[in-house]
């Protein structure tokens, strides 16, 4: 790794040097990612999948309005995150799934995809769906998987071990 800021602040200079590759990034201090790519016009996120992000406690609004974002974060471990707040919210082309993360810490994720246009995947909606207590978000979030396409979701599903049948959308 070339660059490992130690803070927000210094992780934002580099990440906004688009002659920076963000797999020259090390993100291993870096706790706070909160508003990191918002509004951002950056093209390329070759890279970002492969950040350590197990310190950071605040991811919220991280990509929101970054429109040209999309990357494979299946991988993140984002255990420690309690604040995911419109994360991916208005991100037009992303669509990775999610399931894999560890979201037991997470206490905060109030429109985390909202307005995010590709946004296909259903399991990783009832991830998010089964862990939240907000009975407003729950509507919403009842709402999107309303308009998602029921076969996206059989296909998700097929060879699924999990019952989904238990669940309920209420």
């Amino acid at each position: 790794m070339k660059y490992k800021p130690k803070y927000k602040f210094g992780l934002l200079d580099y990440i906004k040097d688009e002659n920076i590759n963000l797999s020259d990034i090390d993100t291993s201090d870096i706790i706070d990612m909160s508003y990191l790519f918002e509004n951002s016009k950056r093209k390329n996120f070759d890279g970002i999948e492969n950040w350590n992000v197990s310190n950071v406690t605040d991811m919220k609004c991280m990509f929101k309005n970054a429109e040209y974002f999309n990357a494979d974060l299946s991988k993140w471990n984002v255990h420690k995150v309690i604040d995911m707040s419109e994360m991916f919210s208005n991100t037009k082309y992303f669509n990775c799934d999610l399931t894999s993360w560890n979201i037991d810490n997470l206490k905060y994720f109030e429109d985390i995809f909202e307005n995010a246009d590709s946004f296909k995947h259903t399991k990783t909606v009832l991830k998010f769906y089964n862990k939240c207590k907000s009975r407003n978000y729950k509507k919403k979030l009842q709402l999107m998987l309303e308009t998602l396409d029921i076969k996206e979701l059989y296909r998700e599903l097929k060879n699924d071990k999990v019952n989904y049948k238990k669940i309920k959308i209420s």
